[in-house]
């Protein structure tokens, strides 16, 4: 009995010791497991922090980039020839007769330029800064007719492309300014998404296309300068044709313009704007400066914007949508 009993106890320390040792390698299995998984968790952070960085390379290397400073020196050139064409022709050649138009016309638009819209027009093209108003009536024809028609990716493409974006545009609310915002990030994925396909289709398009789309901007540009000379032909005395090759080289410099303008990210907006209604508009020395050789010691009140301010919103990097920067101020005409 003695026998049977050490002979159980033999096996049962023997039992005990090895349940013991596999007790100590599953701690050992446990303490190697617990080290890869540390070592794995650190292997993903890497990861992870090696592809945000590669993605933050590749949104900054495929994005059409450019400086504050190109953008205002092209917004500067185009200001420049308007104003001179402007001047040439209009300046200290106050227009007495009856307002005369011919169909097509930009009639809307030059009511437009005016707080008092349709009942202010003869009296404002009868003044000295007739030529103001010729200026600002080009103005709102290139941004309404010229900067949002996307015409250098062809017609029907631009077509189906602006139908696009009116889908695709984020919603707008009023901020604490009365000013109307898209949500920042919103803004941001449209304007990414706006701007990288207008790339890939300039980036798609055969010399046949570009030939093509060459002839329907030259087609597009003749008909906006043909509307232009029926509205405001008559107010000159200068040759038509020597109006038509001055209009046409504005219309092709905006061209330029618009195109550089849609393939990079930030939004571009122009401030042509009244405000509500028929309101006068008080001069604002933050966002407005007057018309060079408008000399007053307190301007007051707006008659009219000479020239469209530039607002962006973001970088092209793809950044820095939840604030707008003023590229150039209003220029307005005031009296005291």
């Amino acid at each position: 009995m003695e026998q049977q009993r050490g002979l159980h106890n033999s096996k049962l320390d023997q039992k005990n010791r090895e349940l013991f040792e596999c007790d100590k390698q599953l701690r050992q299995k446990a303490r190697e497991l617990e080290q890869k998984k540390e070592e794995l968790a650190g292997r993903n952070k890497l990861w992870k922090k090696t592809a945000g960085e590669l993605n933050k390379l590749r949104a900054s290397t495929q994005f059409y980039q450019i400086t504050d400073e190109y953008l205002v020196g092209f917004f500067t050139s185009l200001r420049f020839s308007i104003r001179t064409f402007s001047i040439q022709y209009f300046e200290n050649n106050p227009y007495k007769g009856a307002l005369s138009t011919k169909e097509p016309h930009y009639l809307t638009h030059l009511e437009a330029t005016l707080p008092s819209g349709k009942a202010g027009i003869k009296s404002a093209l009868a003044s000295e800064r007739s030529y103001q108003v010729i200026q600002a009536l080009i103005w709102r024809v290139l941004v309404a007719e010229v900067f949002n028609r996307f015409t250098w990716v062809s017609g029907k493409t631009a077509d189906s492309f602006i139908h696009l974006r009116t889908k695709l545009e984020p919603a707008r609310n009023h901020d604490s300014h009365g000013m109307k915002m898209s949500e920042p990030e919103a803004e941001r994925k449209f304007q990414t998404w706006s701007a990288t396909t207008i790339g890939l289709l300039l980036d798609a398009q055969s010399p046949e296309e570009r030939s093509h789309i060459r002839e329907e901007l030259e087609q597009e540009g003749a008909e906006i300068v043909s509307r232009l000379l029926n509205t405001i032909g008559d107010m000159t005395e200068a040759a038509e044709q020597d109006l038509r090759d001055q209009l046409s080289c504005i219309i092709d410099e905006a061209f330029t313009v618009g195109k550089e303008i849609s393939r990079q990210i930030s939004r571009i907006t122009w401030t042509l704007d009244f405000g509500s209604g028929h309101d006068t508009l008080a001069f604002d020395p933050e966002t407005m400066e007057l018309e060079t050789g408008d000399r007053m010691g307190k301007p007051r009140v707006v008659n009219w914007i000479v020239a469209p301010g530039v607002i962006k919103r973001g970088k092209s990097t793809g950044e820095g949508f939840n604030h707008e920067d003023m590229l150039l101020k209003r220029i307005v005409s005031c009296d005291e």
